[in-house]
């Protein structure tokens, strides 16, 4: 997640952000007034030949999400975008209705993020200079300390693979500072100071890393911080965008120079990489939890000039067409679900993979509402 710089002050405030990673003025969604009504389960809304099942969680605007527990998950907890109202909601009996968390709301709500298998929140609210506001609050127990500010002016933000850690890029005077922490903000380890701020980072296994925004017009980089030295990983020419597997042994990229195919596959071991002829982005993968050459990508439906800058600025929607499942490795792929038959346009963001890759959720960019795909009953073939 990038946010933009922010003047500094008071209770940590943040500036306009883009949920997808990037910057851009026009990207700001506002916290308008949302739905109260809570009523309602997972609804089935397409069965694919391949088992795959599509649910729509939720038609009340998510900020943020996260599957509970650690095996075969059957539940998930979500922030309301607006209210910031924390629920947990069952996934297998459509009867299911949203159980309220904590009574702690935080109103216009834009963006959450969780850690600690969903004990901890950090909810990023508008303030009404349009500056963002992180709010830390822990959900260990009812008797949980109350919210707070996480102080200083966040940059850019994520969490580490094992959700463990947040991740903060912190303006450091002209600069950036590259920190892990724990959700509130202490405990900080350092991991890199730079003149420069605008980069967005991706929490690994063992690593971090930190790649420049991505713009048709540029090329980009991204390096892996290791013992306090930047190490250049991967870079591009053209809307350069890297999503790194969490041992860093892939990455599926974009670079537009490349005109044969856009997005590609790097393997690190080999120093090699192969096209990819899908037209995705690598915001819409998720990295496999059970095999780290494995990903999952959704295919958009048309053809547009200007990517990936139109899509961060909110100027174009990329409707998914149908979900692949692809081998780094061997570059096997297959079509999991066809999302053509549904009546909603589909726009996925936020991928995030249950344990055992059961479960694929996603935030739908037109609505905020919340889907997911159950690849329980698919079949592996690879």
């Amino acid at each position: 997640m990038f946010l933009r710089k922010t003047p500094t002050g008071e209770g940590g405030p943040v500036s306009n952000i883009n949920p997808f990673g990037f910057s851009s003025e026009q990207n700001v969604e506002r916290a308008m007034p949302q739905p109260t009504d809570m009523s309602g389960g997972p609804v089935v809304l397409a069965t694919n030949e391949s088992g795959a099942v599509i649910k729509k969680i939720t038609a009340t605007p998510v900020a943020g999400f996260t599957f509970l527990g650690t095996g075969t998950s059957t539940s998930l907890r979500y922030v309301e975008k607006g209210t910031g109202r924390i629920n947990d909601i069952g996934l297998i009996n459509p009867a299911e209705v949203p159980v309220r968390v904590s009574t702690d709301t935080q109103s216009r709500v834009v963006l959450a993020y969780f850690l600690s298998q969903g004990k901890v929140v950090i909810r990023f609210k508008e303030n009404d200079n349009g500056t963002l506001t992180a709010v830390f609050s822990s959900l260990a127990s009812t008797s949980s300390s109350p919210s707070k500010n996480i102080p200083g002016t966040i940059l850019a933000f994520d969490t580490t693979a094992a959700g463990d850690k947040a991740v903060f890029v912190l303006q450091d005077g002209v600069g950036s500072m590259i920190t892990t922490a724990n959700g509130d903000g202490s405990g900080a380890k350092v991991l890199w100071k730079s003149t420069l701020q605008d980069f967005v980072p991706q929490g690994l296994t063992k690593t971090v890393a930190v790649q420049t925004k991505a713009s048709r017009t540029s090329s980009g980089s991204v390096f892996l911080l290791s013992g306090g030295v930047p190490q250049l990983y991967l870079s591009g020419a053209s809307g350069f965008r890297a999503n790194i597997s969490p041992d860093t042994n892939w990455a599926v990229f974009s670079d537009y120079e490349n005109t044969n195919s856009p997005l590609q596959i790097f393997d690190k071991n080999k120093n090699q990489r192969w096209d990819i002829f899908l037209a995705t982005l690598p915001e819409k993968c998720a990295w496999s939890k059970v095999r780290s050459e494995i990903f999952y990508c959704f295919e958009f439906k048309g053809e547009f000039l200007n990517l990936p800058d139109d899509w961060y600025k909110g100027k174009v929607f990329l409707n998914a067409s149908r979900l692949w499942k692809i081998s780094a490795k061997t570059i096997q792929e297959i079509v999991l679900a066809d999302m053509s038959s549904l009546t909603e346009a589909i726009d996925p963001t936020n991928l995030s993979l249950s344990g055992g890759d059961r479960l694929l959720g996603f935030i739908n960019k037109h609505d905020s509402s919340l889907w997911l795909v159950d690849l329980t009953g698919v079949r592996p073939l690879f």
